[in-house]
């Protein structure tokens, strides 16, 4: 085992930075057979954004790779940090109280606080890089940060819903979303542009 490794790291961390310390490119399917979590991608970005040290991430043949790029952390240790009741003031006062990405609200909805840009990423913890979020959303947003390799999330519509305008962003769950990429396939339309489709025609019968 590396002794140059912080012994303050162990378990999932430890384990991840065994595997790169090399300074080799590691494909995702060895580290979560290595690893045996799911949430491997989470753990690299704590890994690069709460303990500073530089891991490169690149697509090869399909499939995310991670690098090493030096021993030495950037930084020092950056732990976790939650908002404020402060910041949860400044962050529900720009606007009413419901899921930032898909709009719902009211008693039946969980409503979360999210970093807009991750934490784990180099966001800050107050309310200029906050936003409200339902489970659901966040789940999403969390996968969708864990496989992402652009430099900025600027233009990410996780992390700034209101730049897509006109965009709405539905749940379908696994049944309803299969059925839709079959019948997207049968017609040769990307998904989009057949739930686009179902719902002009389902307008069309309401509001003849």
């Amino acid at each position: 085992m590396p002794d140059s490794i912080p012994p303050n790291l162990r378990g999932v961390y430890r384990t991840i930075l065994e595997m790169l310390w090399g300074m080799e490119w590691v494909s995702s399917k060895v580290i979560l057979e290595k690893t045996g979590q799911a949430e491997y991608a989470r753990r690299i970005r704590e890994l690069r954004g709460e303990f500073g040290f530089p891991i490169a991430q690149r697509i090869i043949d399909g499939e995310p790779h991670y690098h090493l790029e030096g021993r030495a952390p950037a930084f020092s240790t950056r732990r976790r940090k939650y908002f404020s009741e402060k910041d949860k003031k400044g962050i529900a006062g720009r606007g009413e109280v419901m899921c930032n990405i898909c709009k719902q609200r009211g008693d039946g909805v969980q409503l979360m606080w999210d970093h807009r840009v991750p934490f784990d990423c180099g966001g800050d913890t107050n309310s200029q890089n906050g936003q409200i979020l339902c489970v659901t959303c966040n789940n999403i947003k969390r996968r969708a940060c864990g496989s992402c390799t652009k430099d900025s999330c600027d233009a990410c519509l996780f992390a700034y819903p209101e730049k897509g305008g006109d965009l709405v962003i539905i749940d379908l769950g696994c049944d309803l979303h299969q059925k839709l990429s079959a019948l997207s396939t049968t017609k040769g339309v990307s998904d989009a542009e057949c739930a686009r489709d179902l719902i002009e025609k389902g307008l069309r019968v309401r509001n003849p």
